[in-house]
């Protein structure tokens, strides 16, 4: 809705629906009983969006959703305040915001457009504190950004939540380092691209998969992430405190082949380093499917779906899609064929961490109706006497249907 004199607001929402087959990592339970596979549905997220512009000059947005709502979720949880900021903006090369919001540093994907996104879901490796100590990749701070000639910048300042009492609180462990309860530094974190050809809009953080053909895109980015005394593990018995340093680079093209078709190559790579203290490594298991775990039988992996997603050491993620030509029947829509690769150089792994994504989407309507159908491979770890190893793989499909209005 447009009130004159460059004031608006508008709404915007969108819903992912999964209908999937896991094989479960050795040892998860459901009621307490081994399951091998799972099938079930979920809603991955959903959101729901209000922004717009109250004077010539600001802005503000507020995001409600919520995510892994499936058939362990005993009661529907609570709807949470994801974003909720405020932004000046006087001019193209400098805006300034505060509040709760996704702006924020590292790598193009750090803040991932869930709703335009290339693969079926959004990759792990970027959201490397998600859930510790911020919010489903949500912080609370100051933010700047701008675009001066073809270089967009962002750069936060940000209060790490605290997270006594949550799932991240691990008490020290010898030569294990873990994310410190008290920790209660500052975090600073920045991205910086180069747009050789079309320029991506910066009215918001989130950054997306695909543009489907209406853009030409080239960009070369490169970022950081870094909090001081965020780690904690022993030596010899004595507590070591150890600070957050993380840089990538990454690559994005978005090029129309076809104009006329409407065929579109798209390709993403990124390398990540990762220093997060001594061996840290944490398992991550989206949407996972299973409640429990025997610890008699279980792998290092833990339950359900979860791999080694993020650690300190190195990785490199690519993912790639191709579009194919419109159907002759234009209602009928698009396919698209996607893949992505990450390979993880984790200092407490022995081997390779390596999972791959091999996909196709089907565009009834763009991203506004579109299917998904995606199978997953990840590698299954465990603990022996020469260190953790990789001993086995498990496969997931997953059918995903998203809507957006």
């Amino acid at each position: 809705m447009e009130f004159g004199e460059g004031r608006y607001v508008e709404f915007m929402a969108f819903v992912q629906f999964w209908g999937r087959i896991t094989q479960n990592n050795p040892g998860s339970l459901v009621n307490q009983v081994p399951e091998d596979a799972t099938y079930d549905i979920s809603i991955r997220r959903y959101r729901i969006k209000m922004d717009g512009q109250p004077s010539k000059h600001m802005y503000f947005a507020l995001q409600i959703g919520q995510n892994n709502i499936n058939y362990i979720t005993r009661v529907t949880p609570s709807v949470s305040l994801l974003d909720a900021y405020a932004e000046f903006r006087p001019l193209r090369a400098f805006n300034i915001g505060l509040g709760k919001s996704t702006w924020t540093g590292l790598s193009r994907y750090s803040a991932p457009a869930a709703g335009s996104e290339l693969m079926y879901d959004i990759p792990m490796v970027p959201l490397s504190t998600v859930n510790i100590s911020d919010d489903i990749l949500r912080n609370l701070g100051i933010y700047v950004k701008g675009q001066v000639s073809k270089l967009d910048y962002r750069l936060l300042l940000a209060k790490p939540l605290n997270i006594a009492g949550l799932d991240g609180a691990i008490p020290p462990q010898e030569n294990i380092s873990e994310f410190a309860v008290n920790s209660s530094s500052r975090k600073t974190t920045g991205y910086f691209k180069w747009m050789f050809f079309d320029a991506e809009s910066n009215n918001s953080p989130f950054s997306a998969g695909t543009y489907l053909g209406s853009k030409k895109i080239l960009n070369i980015g490169a970022g950081f992430k870094t909090q001081n005394r965020a780690f904690w593990h022993l030596s010899q018995g004595d507590t070591v405190i150890t600070d957050l340093t993380q840089f990538s680079v990454d690559v994005f093209l978005d090029l129309p082949l076809n104009t006329e078709k409407n065929t579109v190559l798209t390709f993403y790579t990124a390398f990540f380093a990762y220093e997060m203290g001594p061996n840290y490594l944490r398992n991550i298991g989206p949407n996972n499917p299973i409640p429990g775990l025997d610890q008699t039988s279980r792998s290092f992996n833990g339950r359900g779906n979860a791999f080694p997603a993020i650690g300190t050491g190195q990785t490199s993620y690519t993912q790639a899609g191709y579009l194919f030509p419109r159907f002759k029947n234009t209602k009928a829509g698009q396919l698209q064929v996607v893949a992505d690769l990450q390979v993880s150089d984790y200092e407490r792994l022995n081997d390779l961490m390596v999972i791959y994504n091999l996909g196709l989407n089907w565009y009834i309507h763009d991203h506004y109706s579109k299917w998904s159908l995606n199978v997953q491979n990840r590698p299954v770890f465990y603990n022996t006497q020469s260190g953790i190893e990789k001993q086995d793989s498990k496969w997931m499909l997953v059918l995903q249907y998203q809507f957006k209005i």
